[in-house]
């Protein structure tokens, strides 16, 4: 892949000014539509009279606050599998919240929709947003020189998180530096006879082969979806789309729920393993899945995976452990993103920036001269 950039962009009044930087870094900006290989910043900064210089400084997976060079409201997303952190630091300001560390709860944050004030008044623990978080995913000394935020990719949710930090300038009335940080979710997939499913869109995953060689199966919805069908133990989707249950005895006349064990909602997901001899002698082809996000009024997602019992699994040899691979996705009714230099955040896929924006790093290296 081409040298990954970042994009971000000032505004001062009505106009604007973008500055692209050539970095390896791949701190991204919130997603737009799918499959981005690039980072990108977006920001609002308003002129108060302070002096020249944009109110924030980026550097290769820090953002750093300035407000006393003006107000600032941003925001940068962690993408999966591309971008695991971010440090943050306050230059000659105040955190906000003020207890941004906490001896019990490590790290202090907002919900992404609340003002400076809000969020000094109702902060709340990291793990209020990101379900596992824990103090240990956060290291650095002081805000000043930076606190390094780390979400292990293992953890990553399986739907979009977000929370906001920022920084005040001397006294309770100045400046504000605002970041919100989104965690993208997860892409569906199946790695090592595993399915994780995620939930932005409906999604089916890449066929699973349970044989007599390779017995096992996981499943994994994550905290936030349920397991399809419910009765998972007992019971399986004999159509893709419906999910008509059907028994398991239906497939394995001495099948024993007790082969399934775990918790689809648990890291380590549910497995299911059946003994080699009770592997059905000709293909039997199941569906199973998840369907989320279980909390909130918004849309529902169903990730679905096709498993065949029995048989030969084609690219046995050619797939360490039974292969990878992610999912086809369509035909939900989720919302869209933006970049509309705003703020708020609808959506979560990801998508190429425009051609237009293919400039080389030299380019890039001296756009970003200008800016400072």
């Amino acid at each position: 892949m081409a040298t990954r950039a970042s994009l971000a962009r000032q505004k001062t009044g009505a106009a604007c000014l973008a500055v692209l930087t050539a970095s390896p870094s791949v701190v991204a900006a919130k997603p737009w539509k799918r499959w981005v290989g690039v980072s990108v910043i977006l920001a609002s900064a308003f002129a108060v009279g302070v002096s020249a210089g944009p109110p924030y400084r980026y550097e290769p997976e820090k953002f750093t606050c300035r407000p006393k060079k003006g107000i600032l409201s941003q925001w940068v997303s962690l993408l999966y599998q591309v971008q695991h952190n971010i440090t943050f630091a306050c230059e000659e300001a105040t955190p906000v919240p003020t207890t941004l560390i906490s001896e019990e709860h490590g790290l202090m944050v907002c919900a992404e929709n609340m003002t400076p004030e809000e969020c000094e008044a109702n902060p709340a623990p990291l793990s209020a947003f990101l379900p596992g978080a824990t103090k240990e995913w956060v290291t650095g000394d002081s805000v000043l020189t930076g606190l390094k935020i780390s979400v292990p990719e293992s953890q990553y949710p399986a739907n979009a998180k977000s929370f906001r930090v920022g920084c005040r300038h001397n006294t309770k009335t100045g400046n504000t530096c605002m970041l919100t940080i989104h965690v993208e979710p997860r892409d569906p997939a199946v790695e090592r006879q595993e399915a994780r499913c995620s939930y932005t869109e409906n999604s089916t995953l890449p066929k699973i082969f349970v044989t007599k060689d390779s017995n096992t199966m996981t499943l994994a919805c994550g905290p936030h979806g349920a397991p399809m069908p419910e009765s998972y133990t007992e019971n399986y989707c004999s159509t893709p789309d419906t999910c008509d249950e059907k028994p398991f005895t239906s497939v394995i006349p001495g099948y024993l729920s007790k082969w399934f064990f775990g918790d689809p909602k648990s890291p380590l997901g549910a497995r299911l393993r059946i003994p080699p001899e009770q592997i059905p002698s000709s293909p039997q082809i199941i569906y199973l899945g998840c369907t989320g996000p279980t909390e909130g009024e918004g849309p529902k997602y169903n990730c679905t995976v096709p498993v065949q019992l029995g048989g030969e699994d084609p690219s046995e040899g050619s797939r360490p452990g039974g292969g990878s691979g992610g999912g086809k996705r369509g035909g939900g009714q989720g919302g869209g993103g933006s970049l509309a230099g705003s703020d708020s955040r609808q959506g979560s896929a990801r998508h190429s920036l425009p051609s237009g924006m293919a400039l080389s790093a030299s380019a890039l290296l001296a756009m970003t001269a200008l800016a400072y």
